[in-house]
């Protein structure tokens, strides 16, 4: 049997709900969903999340359900990411890596030296959210690339959600730059940089993703590929569209360069787990050696390489 991690994943504390989040302005709601603070309503999870909850000892279940020995816990910006992420990692220290988020603030670097000495490794910042509550922040602004200057010099892993390749916020140059300027540093481009179907009939759009995915170039630049059932739901299991555009990256940077993952417990709303494996598992393309990779060994090195 295939040793699997799970290399995006999300965990979410219980509230009575409602439940408004101090930071970011987001409602909680009964059923999966939830308000954001442009006041804009959404389903965020399954409707049968009746507490619009997923703990960790939920994740913790779900893997060993599906066979898979580790995760890589994600994070939204939200007030209460850090303690989250920190509870998780230690009382599952073996199965779990957690990422934190911290909000575009003069204090936040410090901050990260702290969450770092309490044995956080990973730090993620989910662009499309930081620009919703923190409009005209992107890795170049000085709260985040003092906070990519800490993550760099502590041997840190830094992952990152471009937003919607369609979105303003989705800057390759500003991405391009920061890799340029920290080599060393593990960045990891979520998503495999939100593509959509019929994305290649946009053809600005399309030069863009193409520049943020070909990043991987970069020695010291990863793809994670999730939320493929949310991003091409249009055209279901198993995702034709999704994988010839995994091909085309695939075939320029390699396999070394690629995450598995889920984003669960969100993208519950349009597969199944099994699915979400399924979809990799049957890729003509890759050999055996390549899906060791893609599954395990890149998330692996990438997420667990570090002094536990």
């Amino acid at each position: 049997m295939r040793k699997i991690i799970d290399g995006h994943v999300h965990i979410s504390r219980f509230h009575p709900l409602p439940w408004t989040d101090p930071l970011t302005g987001n409602t909680r709601l009964e059923r999966g969903m939830l308000i954001g603070g442009n006041g804009v309503p959404r389903r965020s999870l399954p409707s049968f999340f009746v507490d619009s909850c997923y703990p960790v000892e939920s994740l913790i279940a779900t893997l060993d359900e599906n066979g898979v020995e580790k995760a890589a816990i994600m994070a939204h910006l939200d007030s209460e990411i850090c303690e989250t992420a920190l509870e998780a990692q230690t009382k599952y220290p073996e199965r779990l890596a957690a990422a934190i988020s911290l909000a575009p603030k003069a204090e936040s670097a410090e901050q990260l030296k702290y969450w770092n000495d309490q044995g956080i490794h990973l730090l993620k910042f989910e662009m499309r959210g930081m620009e919703e509550t923190f409009p005209g922040t992107t890795v170049e602004t000085q709260e985040l690339a003092a906070m990519i200057d800490v993550a760099d010099q502590r041997g840190m892993t830094l992952t990152i959600d471009p937003s919607p390749a369609s979105f303003p916020c989705y800057r390759p140059d500003c991405m391009a730059r920061m890799i340029a300027k920290h080599p060393d540093l593990k960045v990891v481009i979520c998503h495999l940089g939100l593509p959509y179907k019929g994305i290649e009939r946009d053809e600005d759009v399309f030069t863009k993703w193409k520049s943020m995915v070909l990043l991987a170039k970069n020695p010291n630049v990863y793809l994670d590929v999730t939320a493929i059932p949310d991003l091409f739901v249009e055209e279901n299991f198993p995702y034709p569209s999704a994988m010839d555009l995994f091909r085309f990256v695939f075939e320029q940077v390699g396999p070394k360069k690629f995450i598995w993952g889920t984003d669960i417990p969100g993208t519950f709303r349009n597969a199944t787990y099994y699915q979400m494996i399924q979809a990799f598992e049957r890729v003509p393309f890759l050999s055996e050696s390549d899906k060791d990779d893609l599954f395990y060994n890149n998330a692996n090195q990438v997420y667990f390489g570090f002094p536990r």
